[in-house]
């Protein structure tokens, strides 16, 4: 079967991408999905539009990233003291 260019097929496959929501999160737990406004992607693949698929990844992204903060306590306790240690050597500047 010969390979038909479709210019439409094209436009689409530009402008739109699949995005998969896991079923489970990194602790075996059931993976809660993502919420934007009243929209739903729970668990699955989805073919959105490239702005939304954009929006869903680093919604993932960002619970991926509290997930292995929850693992890593001690290197929030770093972040936290270095931001105090410069904000008192700013203080002690303007003082």
């Amino acid at each position: 079967m010969a390979k038909v260019d479709n210019p439409v097929v094209e436009a689409v496959k530009a402008t739109h991408r699949y995005v998969t929501v896991p079923d489970i999160d990194m602790f075996n737990m059931p993976h809660p999905g993502v919420r934007i406004n009243h929209e739903n992607y729970g668990p699955g693949t989805y073919y959105l539009d490239k702005e939304r698929a954009d929006t869903v990844e680093k919604c993932l992204d960002d619970y991926e990233v509290g997930n292995r903060r929850l693992l890593q306590p001690r290197q929030d306790a770093n972040a936290i003291r270095a931001v105090e240690v410069a904000r008192q050597r700013r203080l002690e500047t303007f003082s």
